[in-house]
């Protein structure tokens, strides 16, 4: 939900027409924007206000140089006799197979054995991604029985754990260095400081059109996962055991127009790169005058784009305008 990652080539030809060296994501998401600026040869700050997103974020940009190997990966499956059994005591009947709930608690338990941040960060975002492809339409606000979504995809028939190993692979792939330190913290933005940023990617959330339309209901399971829900309330009334929703001001019509304002007097000093769409709040033209508030010249880019929620076939599209503000 929200991933950029289908509009990565428009990104790309608007990033490289501006002067700069050293960039900041603090709205990392999917990590792909992040990734996008870390592959232009950039040294990038990144962070998000949710756990998972920083995961993806440590193995993907700021891990330069280390992979899972098969000695690392025969680590994260060794079976354990006093194993954790969180995963599969919570969620049983809700998500996945017993054998895959078991799986999860096995290869989360055996996390500590890797030495290396950097490799259990990668471990943790092939679970997290391996987590997304078994789950029917993607998202986790549907449970149970869910064999009238199985459209005969092949990410529904492979278990997790095969999911796993493929996505190992997956991640293992996109390892490099870059030739720059980059920094991955979990933070909310109005924490940082941003000092020497060259220039800023914002891609806040945005105020839901619905209560089904909110980013931690869909993804809650792998914010959890990311942590193995530690220090996560889990809502034992809700049929999915969903996790409170940390506060935003991004997502509430009365807080979001003084929230944009205060981001983008935090980073005045920076090139401001705002992402957004047009059935968010609030709408472009006031971003655009809260953003001539600290920048002389604002200019905006459009692209016609078809979001995706979900993985099934009859998977749910929403059509919109893009857009990627440019305060300079």
């Amino acid at each position: 939900m929200g991933s950029k990652r289908r509009l990565l080539p428009w990104i790309h030809g608007v990033l490289r027409t501006l002067p700069f060296e050293t960039a900041a994501d603090p709205f990392v998401g999917s990590g792909c924007v992040a990734f996008l600026l870390k592959a232009m040869g950039k040294r990038v700050i990144a962070s998000d206000f949710l756990n998972f997103p920083t995961v993806l974020a440590a193995a993907t940009l700021a891990n330069n140089k280390y992979r899972l190997d098969g000695p690392a990966v025969k680590k994260l499956l060794a079976p354990r006799n006093n194993g954790p059994h969180f995963i599969e005591k919570t969620f049983d009947g809700i998500f996945y197979t017993p054998d895959d709930l078991r799986f999860l608690d096995r290869v989360c338990g055996n996390l500590e054995t890797l030495e290396r941040p950097a490799q259990r960060a990668l471990a943790q975002a092939a679970l997290i991604r391996s987590c997304l492809k078994k789950q029917p339409r993607g998202v986790f606000t549907v449970s149970g029985d869910l064999s009238h979504y199985d459209d005969g995809r092949r990410d529904l028939r492979l278990t997790i754990e095969e999911h796993f190993i493929e996505q190992v692979e997956v991640f293992n792939c996109v390892v490099f260095d870059n030739g720059h330190r980059h920094t991955v913290k979990r933070a909310d933005v109005f924490s940082l400081k941003p000092n020497g940023v060259d220039l800023v990617y914002l891609d806040p959330p945005y105020v839901p059109r619905s209560d089904d339309n909110c980013y931690i209901k869909r993804y809650h399971f792998l914010e959890g996962l990311s942590c193995y829900w530690k220090g996560q309330r889990i809502m034992e009334e809700t049929r999915v055991k969903k996790i409170e929703k940390p506060y935003t001001p991004f997502s509430y019509r009365k807080s979001a127009i003084k929230a944009f304002d205060k981001l983008f007097q935090i980073y005045r000093e920076s090139i401001i790169v705002l992402s957004y769409s047009s059935n968010g709040f609030p709408d472009r033209e006031e971003l655009e005058s809260l953003l001539r508030r600290y920048k002389g010249s604002v200019t905006a880019f459009e692209k016609p784009h078809r979001y995706h929620f979900g993985t099934h076939g009859s998977v749910e599209r929403a059509e919109v305008s893009e857009y990627l503000i440019v305060g300079r």
